[in-house]
């Protein structure tokens, strides 16, 4: 009866879930675009103020805000669904009108953020509208909204990312609604991410009348990438120099020389233990006039299974059987999420709950409308389905 009436529910609110999407789609939210993720936080605060929910706007100086929003308190552990309002391309990288559907079939939407997350803020409040209609006040109810998650918080200094495992500490669960799959399959498990800049500095000189008297900061740091590349392991760690910059004139023996690092791992222990080996590498300068810095500009955690994480999959999948659809599998990906945030504090958490769709950050992002019915649909019955003990 239950399942009823949430399906019933939901397909009453086609009309107003489809507008909300379209609207929050036109707005469009590059990453470095504060004043366009404002808008669309101002749109979404008014939105889930109106729900009767408290929201919280945490702003940050160069950075789009954090929204936090919450039911009423509970003696429960509260329950927990995230997202991220920013999207990678600039604007007007998909022309002129950035809401189209497909000809043939016009479930298929195509546009800046339609599948990588706009679908997936849709789904998270109507997951919570559809638990208010219900009249479901067991526990108590996050969504986190934030708007760095594409450059890996950088551009707030990490804060956002503070945010969501402050808001996640005492948490039973967690529903990252981030791109879902198109196999029917959720995300457990990820690899963590990490950006790396090791600053190199030497002594200038004249090449040509006292090479001698420098110390070549492009050389070092040549010397320091190989070494780098030589720890990598892809059953752990692995790591790839993408930009390298130093010198001034081909004449001048360089005093500096940067280069960044993209380190992948899939256990946050790998990341601490490869961490260290770096440094290592960093600080070992044989020349005295050589020096080099390791900093540390952005950091994904890796997303692993904690106590409860295949307990929460099971009865997500048998929600989904439940309710007709086919059953979920659970999957490992290489891609980093705001979900190891939240798992790192010891939460069970499901990620890939968000719209399904394929081609995120391309220009051919697409996604399939309907399917927002279908996975809120799912997180509201596994919500509903969860004993007080879990």
């Amino acid at each position: 009866m239950e399942n009823n009436k949430l399906v019933e529910y939901l397909n009453q609110q086609k009309q107003q879930i489809s507008y909300l999407y379209e609207n929050i789609v036109r707005i469009e939210t590059p990453s470095a675009d504060k004043p366009a993720l404002e808008k669309l936080a101002a749109h979404l605060d008014t939105y889930l103020n109106a729900m009767g929910l408290k929201v919280q706007k945490h702003c940050f100086e160069t950075a789009g805000p954090t929204l936090v929003a919450e039911s009423q308190a509970t003696e429960l552990a509260p329950i927990l669904l995230c997202s991220h309002m920013d999207t990678v391309h600039p604007v007007g990288a998909f022309g002129e009108d950035v809401f189209v559907r497909d000809a043939v079939n016009p479930d298929i939407v195509r546009g800046p953020g339609v599948y990588d997350t706009k679908g997936g803020i849709v789904i998270a409040i109507f997951v919570l509208k559809a638990l208010q209609a219900l009249g479901y006040n067991k526990r108590q109810l996050k969504l986190v909204l934030v708007s760095d998650e594409e450059v890996a918080h950088t551009l707030s200094n990490g804060a956002s990312a503070v945010i969501i495992e402050q808001e996640a500490c005492g948490a039973c669960c967690c529903f990252n609604c981030d791109s879902g799959r198109l196999h029917d399959q959720i995300v457990l498990e990820r690899n963590g991410g990490g950006i790396l800049k090791v600053k190199v500095y030497g002594k200038a000189a004249h090449a040509g009348n006292a090479p001698w008297d420098g110390a070549n900061a492009i050389l070092a740091a040549a010397e320091k990438i190989s070494a780098i590349a030589k720890l990598s392991d892809y059953d752990d760690a692995y790591f790839g120099t993408g930009v390298i910059k130093g010198g001034t004139k081909s004449n001048i023996v360089p005093d500096y020389c940067e280069f960044v690092n993209d380190i992948r791992f899939k256990t946050n222990e790998a990341y601490d233990s490869a961490l260290n080996n770096i440094r290592k590498i960093v600080e070992d300068n044989p020349n005295p006039l050589i020096h080099a810095e390791l900093e540390a500009v952005g950091l994904f955690r890796a997303l692993e299974k904690v106590a409860k994480t295949d307990a929460l999959m099971e009865r997500f999948a048998n929600a989904a059987e439940e309710l007709g659809y086919k059953r979920p599998t659970g999957i490992f990906v290489g891609g980093c999420s705001d979900a190891a945030f939240v798992s790192h504090v010891g939460v069970p958490t499901l990620c890939g709950t968000g719209i399904i769709g394929d081609h995120n950050h391309t220009l051919e992002e697409y996604a399939y409308e309907s399917s927002i019915l279908e996975q809120a649909a799912k997180i509201v019955l596994t919500i509903i389905n969860l004993p007080d003990d879990f």
